[in-house]
């Protein structure tokens, strides 16, 4: 495993954490802080074709390909790994003149509960409530995870402002999943 562009922190406390435990396992993780550091190591692992140019490659930088790869009329797309115990949330900023759709992606089998809100205040507008997003398809690692508009009752949330996806577990404290938000802004 390959971790780059760690805080220097993270890099400096695992020197100390991979002394106490097995050598086969520390050899197995990799983590680079440093950019120059962590180009050097993968282009040694990857072909510099291959490699896209924001991490020292001279493939297309994966801003362009994520934007080739859009729906129509996508101004810009934000990604954002949420991983999800018991409550989790993020908010991303919808400027004037924007609007923006959100889904979401996972794996997870005890799945969770979604809502969207007004990030800005405590007691504002709720856009989205209540939307189960829980993977339904097989569990191999082959087979597409499921995806969730979670926007799709509402339409596309307009700008200004700040919207906040909040994510509930439905399996407590004791199980942990990784969910994708996917938010595609359009112009208005």
């Amino acid at each position: 495993m390959l971790i780059i562009n760690a805080p220097r922190f993270f890099s400096l406390s695992w020197k100390i954490i991979k002394g106490w435990i097995d050598q086969r396992t520390a050899a197995k993780i990799e983590i680079i802080s440093s950019r120059s550091s962590w180009e050097k190591r993968l282009t040694e692992l990857v072909d510099k074709d291959q490699l896209p140019s924001d991490y020292g490659g001279t493939g297309p930088n994966t801003k362009v390909t994520q934007m080739e790869n859009a729906s129509e009329g996508v101004r810009k797309m934000h990604t954002e790994l949420m991983h999800l115990r018991a409550h989790a949330s993020h908010i991303f900023d919808v400027a004037a003149g924007e609007e923006m759709e959100i889904t979401v992606y996972t794996r997870g089998t005890t799945g969770a509960i979604f809502s969207i809100v007004d990030g800005a205040s405590k007691k504002g507008t709720t856009y989205v409530d209540n939307v189960d997003v829980t993977h339904a398809g097989p569990t191999d690692e082959l087979s597409p995870p499921s995806s969730v508009l979670i926007t799709e009752s509402s339409g596309r949330i307009a700008g200004p402002g700040k919207i906040k996806v909040r994510a509930d577990s439905k399996g407590g404290r004791f199980s942990a999943e990784n969910f994708l938000l996917v938010a595609k802004v359009y112009k208005q």
